[in-house]
């Protein structure tokens, strides 16, 4: 027999039917109750809601879309930090009114994905930490920069401001970037994808104050 449990979602007010599984995947219907299109919203499943087959893997599994017959971008969120995921979120495209199933399954991870959000420390430009969605991109400067300039050495930067990454694309590009500036091709250019438009401590190449 079926059983049906009723979450509240983040974000959009609307709710989710859970359909209890059969094996090793699970039907999860998503309605939108208003007349407008919803887009980037985040919906989150409670993992405690979930049989014990799938609460007990649920880092393996991956929200498919069966209209689409791809994956959408999923995250696990341990809230409470005690080791174990609370919930699983992802961010359905719904048409006004309307209602469309997704399923969890085992997904072999990278597969049908695209990495919208990325991190990750800069070692090989002394010790940036940068950061991007798919809309913009963020870079700070590190200790051991700060440190060369304290001790007289070369390459360093002493600077409490966060560089904007200005992005005319959706898909990443701090790596990209970071390469092609070791080539001689800057950053703070716009070569089709966007720019690096503020020089921490000056002014912008727009004008704006720079942080």
């Amino acid at each position: 027999m079926s059983k049906k449990y009723y979450l509240r979602l983040i974000v959009i007010l609307v709710y989710t039917t859970l359909i209890s599984c059969t094996s090793e995947v699970y039907d999860v219907e998503v309605s939108n109750t208003m007349a407008v299109e919803r887009e980037n919203e985040s919906v989150e499943l409670l993992v405690n809601k979930l049989p014990e087959l799938i609460a007990s893997n649920v880092e393996k599994y991956g929200i498919y879309d069966k209209s689409t017959k791809q994956f959408l971008t999923s995250q696990v969120i341990d809230n409470d930090m005690d080791g174990s995921p609370d919930v699983i979120i992802f961010q359905p495209k719904l048409d006004p009114n309307s209602s469309k199933y997704f399923q969890l399954i085992i997904q072999d991870k990278g597969t049908d994905e695209i990495a919208y959000c990325y991190s990750r420390i800069v070692p090989e430009r002394i010790d940036d930490y940068t950061w991007e969605n798919n809309r913009i991109a963020f870079r700070t400067y590190g200790p051991e920069a700060q440190r060369l300039v304290e001790e007289g050495e070369e390459g360093g930067l002493i600077s409490s401001g966060i560089d904007c990454w200005l992005k005319k694309v959706e898909y990443p590009i701090i790596d990209k970037w970071y390469k092609e500036s070791f080539n001689g091709i800057s950053y703070h250019e716009d070569h089709g994808e966007g720019l690096d438009d503020l020089s921490c401590g000056n002014q912008s190449r727009l004008g704006w104050f720079g942080h």
